[in-house]
């Protein structure tokens, strides 16, 4: 298993954190016009706090036992929350939406349910080494 230096894992969730931030405030004018489906942008939502979630885990996963992942998960949900009032506040074509705050929140408890699979495994693993 490949080990990595917790300061490479920070610099991972920084940098996740500024690409979520960045697309959060871009106008949507800048987004291709690809028509999917209803909703795709919650998926969009969905799938980036998760890795969000996981992220924050694996970068700080000494420091956060299963007792306390109530925290990461209100961290998540508080820079939605956050992105949602920048958006409705500072841009002019993106607009404040609670569907995207679920979004936010569900994907943020999805990457923790996948941290703690990973985390099973890794430890599985090692385990077995």
């Amino acid at each position: 298993m490949i080990l990595m230096k917790p300061a490479i894992k920070k610099s991972f969730f920084f940098a996740y954190l500024a690409l979520i931030t960045l697309l959060s405030v871009m106008p949507s004018s800048n987004f291709p016009k690809i028509p999917l489906f209803a909703h795709a942008d919650k998926v969009a939502h969905f799938l980036m706090y998760l890795v969000f979630s996981f992220l924050f885990l694996w970068a700080w996963q000494p420091h956060i036992k299963k007792t306390k992942l109530l925290i990461p998960l209100c961290i998540v949900a508080i820079w939605g929350i956050f992105m949602e009032i920048v958006q409705k506040l500072l841009t002019q074509n993106r607009q404040f939406e609670v569907l995207d705050i679920v979004a936010n929140i569900l994907g943020g408890l999805c990457g923790i349910a996948c941290w703690l699979i990973y985390n099973k495994i890794r430890k599985s693993l090692a385990k077995n080494n």
